[in-house]
């Protein structure tokens, strides 16, 4: 690689991390991969390959930089693992636009009107296959750079945060074909063309989804809306698991739970691990929620761990869960709920078995060695239902779809976000829940220990949210499920669809190479 590939590569890699929070400039996202397609231009599939891992690299660097306060600031390890933890996630999420140069490099000898038909499509499919691969870590997709682009994402319904990521990156090749050719000073009408036709489809799916927007207002504004409160306790994560500061943390809540109160909400939703004692004891501290609920006059949903006997063990040994119990005025219980996909190394150690030294080195990381739960759960409340998510579950979409197939009317995510800092996390993690929304036509409901709390509606609207680092409570209308969606009822065909054209393109001009 020459010096300017590597300039072309790294630039791309910091506009991609520049997309996304803290930075949030989802503008860059339209140009970011321009540099590194520019750099990979009449090139073999290995050096695209290498520069695609490069650009990836730094891209994923700057993205994904919280890990570091994950692993060294609330899980005590040393500032070399916590760099090193870094590297290694970052080197293996590069592996996938490194892939996708490889085999832009591919498609590049059917021509430049086959590479920007069949790019977006291979891109898409990788996406698709990170959502899978190793437990799946679909974070920051390319797409999710623009959830505050309402017009443009209002395809998500039915294409999922995919179709997203093509139109954006179908933008970024058209850009990248027509930079090329100016740069080598050859004829480039046939590039402005395609450039040109690119932004009609561009501003038709834009215009198709202003319009698309404004008919899911007025179907919104003729459903009557859940009134959800959320409590942002604002537990720091350095004493929130400190036996001392168990009753004040429970305080917290309940005071902020009286205020939510005064606008007679439908439902008061608290944090992941909201409660730092076992609930299902039914303690002094247990009553004082089922209290709390009565004061209210509302179901209160709230994050707590739970335990059970474990049959397979020895005597009295228990397996643990992350869970969410829902509680009712009159002190009714109404239901829990564990969580289904858990965090690896955060809420288990994967192979453990298999590489024993992992569970010495997930000490201090770990939040619990946790169970999975069996099944999504579904809540009701007076007639109407929801879904839970909690934290890491909310950025899958087939979770999401699974409660909203199962007839839930609204989705509520529970999280703990203290584990992030002052870091571009939450602001992601935000995103993600915006394309879940738009995904199911269902309003979200976020509550998070240290923010961001928000509302967010069928539209992706973002109707009310919290700051960082800030204890308070936001309590406001949120519009129920308007109907079952495309991606509801068929899944992922469009991402499906994307890798079988994918597939066919690069197996065609692997024939004509």
């Amino acid at each position: 690689m020459t010096r300017r590939d590597w300039i072309l590569c790294a630039a791309s890699g910091l506009l991609a991390a520049a997309a996304f929070p803290p930075l949030g400039w989802w503008p860059l996202a339209w140009v970011a991969w321009v540099p590194l397609l520019v750099s990979v231009r009449r090139t073999t599939a290995g050096a695209a390959f290498r520069r695609g891992f490069v650009a990836g690299l730094v891209a994923c660097l700057g993205t994904f930089h919280w890990i570091v306060v994950v692993v060294y600031t609330y899980g005590h390890a040393p500032m070399a693992f916590a760099l090193f933890s870094l590297f290694l996630l970052a080197a293996y999420l590069a592996l996938y636009p490194a892939l996708w140069a490889a085999g832009i490099a591919g498609l590049a000898r059917r021509g430049n009107a086959s590479t920007i038909v069949l790019g977006p499509c291979l891109w898409v499919a990788l996406e698709f296959l990170r959502t899978w691969m190793i437990s799946g870590f679909p974070w920051a997709l390319l797409g999710n750079s623009q959830a505050s682009f309402l017009p443009l994402i209002q395809i998500s319904e039915w294409t999922g945060a995919y179709g997203v990521s093509f139109i954006v990156i179908l933008a970024n090749l058209a850009l990248a074909s027509l930079a090329g050719d100016l740069l080598e000073a050859g004829p480039a009408l046939r590039a402005w063309v395609r450039v040109s036709a690119v932004a009609l489809v561009i501003v038709l799916v834009v215009a198709l989804g202003a319009g698309r927007k404004q008919g899911i207002e007025t179907r919104m504004r003729a459903r009557r809306p859940f009134v959800v409160g959320l409590v942002q306790g604002n537990i720091p994560q350095d004493v929130k698991w400190d036996p001392a500061f168990v009753v004040g943390s429970l305080q917290r809540h309940l005071a902020l739970t009286d205020d939510a109160a005064e606008k007679k909400p439908d439902l008061i939703v608290w944090p992941e691990a909201a409660t730092t004692f076992f609930f299902q004891d039914g303690d002094a501290l247990a009553k004082a929620i089922l209290e709390a609920s009565d004061r209210a006059r509302a179901p209160i949903f709230f994050g707590s761990s739970a335990y059970e006997p474990d049959g397979g063990g020895p005597a009295r040994a228990l397996r643990y869960y992350n869970s969410a119990f829902l509680v009712r005025p009159g002190g009714q219980r109404g239901g829990r709920y564990d969580k289904i996909h858990l965090v690896p190394f955060g809420e288990y150690v994967p192979f453990r078995r298999l590489l024993p030294f992992l569970s010495r080195v997930a000490t201090g990381i770990a939040s619990g060695d946790f169970t999975a739960g069996e099944a999504p759960a579904i809540l009701r409340l007076d007639g109407r239902r929801f879904g839970a998510l909690i934290c890491y579950e909310g950025i899958f979409p087939g979770l999401s779809r699974d409660l909203a197939n199962h007839g839930a009317d609204l989705l509520v995510n529970i999280t703990n976000d203290a584990w992030f800092g002052r870091s571009g996390a939450p602001g992601q993690h935000l995103q993600m829940g915006v394309f879940r929304a738009v995904e199911e036509r269902t309003g979200l409901a976020r509550a998070a220990n240290t923010g961001i709390s928000a509302l967010i509606q069928p539209t992706g609207e973002i109707t009310a949210r919290t700051g960082l680092f800030t204890m308070t409570q936001i309590t406001g209308p949120v519009a129920p499920k308007l109907y079952r969606t495309f991606y509801a009822r068929h899944g992922d065909v469009f991402a499906w669809a994307c890798a079988a054209l994918a597939a066919a393109g690069l197996a065609l001009a692997g024939r004509r190479g």
